[in-house]
């Protein structure tokens, strides 16, 4: 049941990413998670890695991704989470499918930045030619 659960949360996010221009390619994002509900130990600290919708800064971008728990019980969870992708870094709030726990994550996105608008450098030289 739970392969099944993750299965289709995987086939809702590939299928949710958006397909247009380069803006807004799918990226990647690793860093640490946080499960939490059922008390909090060191077992609920994981290492994730998640596929979100888009590479844009300052934008909001869901996901879903795997973590690793090296000190659970239970090792490996799937999550699909929302969240707010910063320059080179992202925050992420979901749920966790395999350990049935609520799920914040924080890490590297490498996300495209913004381009600051040029300087039209001869315009700026006529006032003072004048």
């Amino acid at each position: 049941m739970k392969c099944l659960l993750v299965s289709v949360a995987f086939a809702a996010i590939v299928a949710a990413s958006p397909a247009q221009a380069d803006d807004f390619s799918p990226t990647a994002m690793v860093g640490l998670a946080f499960d939490f509900g059922k008390g909090v130990d060191s077992g609920s600290v994981g290492i994730t890695a998640k596929v979100l919708s888009t590479n844009r800064e300052d934008h909001f971008a869901v996901g879903g991704g795997l973590t690793f728990f090296p000190w659970a019980d239970e090792k490996l969870g799937a999550d699909i989470s929302a969240g707010y992708n910063f320059k080179d870094f992202g925050a992420y709030a979901g749920f966790d499918f395999l350990r049935m726990m609520p799920q914040v994550s924080a890490g590297f996105v490498p996300t495209k930045h913004k381009k600051d608008a040029p300087i039209n450098v001869s315009d700026a030289r006529s006032k003072w030619d004048i």
